[in-house]
């Protein structure tokens, strides 16, 4: 059995005492996992330990292996994505230290020949905007700004198609009853063979949400997948940090805005519409009356401005709104009027 490139180099960096990524780890783990991985890490890791013993006399051919290395990496012509680059040189960096590491120690000719093609890509939203990401079977990923995606460069021809999220992204897959798409993020995994719908999942937060536009999807915790939540077309599931899953009847009308740039609201509470305008604007709306959290507010913003929204705010309730710390505001006083 030959082991990808990337999983040698996750293992030797995890031997040598280096700390992962959770991406990483979570690559690292979901190798393991299949059957027989185990053993030949195994045998992998006898060969690193016993490369301690190895004669001190022993000379390697460095130039001979440099090239080597330079011909696997000219040979896999990863994709370079602006946002993916750091990633990449990191990778880079890391993968020839780990083989000057073997060199040394004279087992460089137990390495499996790299892939053709690198096993997985990173990418990430870092322009300030959405980012669209189209996968190998035609689905298509909208990451909002900040979040992270971590795929396949080609989905296997049997089995799930998965992927690894993390922040905000919106899902349109392509149906494959014969290939279940998954998407794991943090906690939790939400499957899918074809359909629309959105995850939240960004670090910090004390839940995990997924909103369902179309199709059915099933939502779990990973560690407990027996428990799960099937999701239908308006409906939204939560599972918080916990594992406990909470299902809504009704989808977050504002779940998509980050994506629209639209925010509407029809008779909602107060207290629900700062949540949503916080969650859109990146803010935290506090009210210093808390009684005015069940007030109705009916409205809508299209691409907005935050100043605009707080000022329409202001004008209905007759509150005052201040910032009282680097995105942070306070209503302070008014009236449901």
């Amino acid at each position: 059995m030959s082991l990808p490139e990337n999983i040698t180099l996750l293992l030797t960096r995890q031997w040598n005492g280096e700390s992962l990524t959770d991406l990483e780890q979570s690559a690292r783990d979901q190798w393991l996992a299949a059957a027989d991985h185990a053993a030949e890490a195994d045998r992998l890791h006898r060969v690193w330990l016993a490369a301690d013993n190895y004669p001190s006399h022993y000379e390697p051919d460095f130039d001979a292996g440099w090239n080597k290395l330079k011909s696997r990496m000219s040979d896999s012509k990863p994709v370079q994505t602006p946002a993916a680059k750091v990633v990449l040189m990191r990778r880079i960096v890391a993968v020839a230290a780990s083989v000057l590491l073997l060199l040394a120690a004279g087992i460089w000719w137990l390495l499996p020949d790299a892939p053709t093609e690198p096993p997985y890509r990173i990418v990430a939203a870092l322009s300030g905007k959405p980012m669209e990401v189209a996968l190998s079977d035609g689905s298509l990923i909208v990451l909002q700004d900040g979040a992270e995606l971590t795929f396949p460069e080609t989905f296997p021809d049997k089995g799930a198609r998965e992927v690894e999220l993390s922040g905000e992204a919106y899902f349109k897959v392509t149906r494959d009853e014969q290939r279940p798409f998954r998407v794991q993020a943090a906690y939790t995994l939400t499957e899918v063979l074809g359909t629309t719908f959105n995850v939240r999942a960004w670090p910090g937060e004390n839940a995990v949400e997924v909103t369902v536009e179309t199709g059915r999807v099933r939502f779990s915790p990973v560690s407990q997948p027996g428990e799960s939540l099937t999701l239908h077309p308006g409906e939204r599931g939560q599972c918080l940090t916990n594992g406990n899953l909470v299902k809504s009847g009704d989808m977050e009308i504002n779940a998509l805005s980050w994506m629209t740039g639209q925010l509407r609201f029809r008779r909602a509470k107060l207290s629900e519409a700062l949540q949503a305008i916080g969650r859109h604007y990146e803010v935290v709306l506090d009210l210093e009356k808390t009684a005015l959290g069940d007030c109705s507010y009916t409205g809508s913003f299209e691409k907005a401005e935050l100043k605009d929204v707080l000022l329409t705010l202001e004008l209905n309730y007759g509150v005052r709104i201040s910032e009282v710390s680097p995105k942070r505001y306070v209503l302070r006083g008014g009236s449901c009027r």
